[in-house]
């Protein structure tokens, strides 16, 4: 025994060495190996899987917008409502129109009384009607009478032309608060079907989008789109319809595989939004992270193996030099450079520097991938909600202002006059208000257009004499208003 030791300590330096390090290396490995191996899987996957939900609560506020923006459009709409009566039908048929026309997004309008007569509807042109709908029997009219609320339905087939719509009804109110109407509206799914059209990643990683019921609203699928497929029976898609979001794991039955998705719902209307990749993909990205790691870890131990048998001070100082560049690595170093060996160096040390630079190169290059892919996303996200906010915009104009005499109407006004008063206490304001004599006689005698077209030339009089700043608006039949913004008083007064 003693013989086998001492031929052993008799080997030469550079054996000794190279054993030692071979075996001081093994050990750690053979024991934290596989605590390594499982600690990086699952790192790598909570984060693939982090992005889905990410994406998909991201998601979430486009569509609330699209839903808002809806509803506050319609309200606006139904205040307007309040200075005609049933027996104005032609000018609340040509609202309609003219809302219809100019908002992309609404292929009808219809008003509706609380006993179920439409006092007026409008369809865009470029619908192809097969029936004029009836929204008397419709469960969103029933909910809003109900509720005195609006109120958004789950998907369904249009009442004009068979296709998949959702509707959304709003209460109409008098002057005394009570219920007269219900304003309703079926919206297009295009705008929803681009928002879900921008999520592609990986090669069948998308989004799709459900109603409460757990009915499509949008999907890559078109055919089930179309056909209004209901996949309630998903666990995911349930665990959106009661209102959770996470990270699950489920099959699909459109690519039919093993999915890993994350999801999230809107509160609001109880819809959800999926952004599924098949499970392959993502335990493929995740290995490739391990095998990158592990093959990296095998070169470096093979390296240190080779550098460490050569215990000499030409091998040692340029592995000093590499270690401080190492210690320098940094993903924020966007231009970080090793320093070239010299050529006396060994190639294996040349090599490593190579190596090193490519880890570096790569690493900042992926940096900058998903950099691009994040801005890419927002900036989709953010013109989706730049073209919604666009249409509130038109609509609240349109909703605003007198549609006869163009100036702004009484609801403005008064909301106009409040905000001034609100934000300027203590200061003073002059308010003028303007009627037409004998309107009733110029209508009888000479017709309503006669009696229109003193009210335009009066809210053109009244825009010329007034100042800048102040506001005109139509108060009422013949009645016209006007502020002088506290700096003196108009040189009109009376009556005209």
């Amino acid at each position: 025994m003693n013989g086998v030791i001492q031929k052993i300590t008799n080997l030469p330096i550079s054996r000794l060495m190279l054993a030692s390090i071979i075996l001081v290396s093994l050990l750690p490995l053979m024991f934290l190996g596989p605590q390594i191996h499982h600690t990086i899987w699952n790192e790598a996957q909570k984060e693939v899987t982090e992005k889905h939900l990410l994406i998909a609560r991201n998601l979430t506020e486009p569509l609330q917008l699209f839903v808002n923006t809806h509803l506050d459009s319609l309200q606006m709409l139904a205040n307007t409502f309040q200075q005609f009566s049933v027996h104005d039908r032609q000018k609340i048929q040509t609202l309609l129109d003219n809302t219809v026309n100019q908002a992309n997004d609404f292929n009808t309008l219809a008003l509706v009384t609380v006993a179920g007569d439409t006092l007026a509807m409008s369809i865009k042109k470029e619908m192809q009607v097969t029936q004029r709908p009836d929204y008397s029997s419709h469960r969103c009219f029933k909910n809003v009478l109900a509720s005195a609320k609006n109120e958004v339905s789950n998907i369904h087939r249009s009442h004009t032309n068979q296709k998949p719509t959702l509707v959304m009804g709003q209460p109409v109110f008098d002057n005394n608060g009570k219920l007269v109407a219900v304003l309703l509206s079926e919206i297009s799914l295009k705008p929803l079907e681009r928002i879900r059209a921008k999520i592609q990643f990986g090669h069948q990683g998308h989004s799709a989008i459900f109603d409460a019921k757990g009915n499509i609203v949008a999907h890559p699928n078109a055919d089930w789109a179309n056909n209004i497929k209901n996949l309630s029976a998903l666990p995911i898609v349930k665990a959106m319809m009661n209102g959770k979001s996470g990270v699950m794991e489920f099959y699909s039955p459109h690519l039919k595989e093993q999915m890993v998705a994350g999801y999230a719902s809107l509160k609001d209307i109880g819809w959800g939004v999926m952004v599924p990749q098949p499970k392959k993909e993502l335990e493929g990205a995740v290995a490739s992270i391990l095998n990158s790691f592990l093959i990296w870890t095998v070169i470096g131990l093979t390296i240190a193996v080779i550098a460490a048998s050569y215990i000499t001070r030409w091998i040692t100082r340029p592995l000093n030099q590499l270690s401080l560049q190492a210690q320098q690595i940094n993903s924020a170093d966007t231009h970080l450079q090793i320093n070239r060996i010299v050529q006396s160096a060994p190639c294996e040390v040349v090599q490593m520097s190579k190596a090193m630079q490519k880890l570096v190169d790569d690493l900042q290059a992926s940096n900058q991938e998903v950099k691009q892919l994040n801005d890419s996303l927002q900036e989709q996200v953010t013109h989706a909600t730049a073209e919604l906010k666009a249409a509130n915009k038109n609509l609240q104009h349109i909703a605003s202002s007198d549609h006869l005499t163009t100036i702004a109407n009484r609801r403005y006004f008064e909301h106009t006059v409040s905000d001034i008063l609100g934000h300027m206490p203590g200061k003073s304001i002059g308010i003028m208000l303007v009627d037409v004599d004998n309107f009733k006689t110029i209508n009888d005698r000479f017709g309503h257009a006669a009696g229109d077209y003193v009210l335009t030339t009066v809210a053109k009089l009244l825009s010329r004499i007034t100042r800048p700043g102040d506001v005109i608006a139509r108060y009422g039949g013949d009645e016209f208003i006007a502020t002088t913004g506290g700096y003196g008083v108009l040189g009109l007064a009376g009556c005209v």
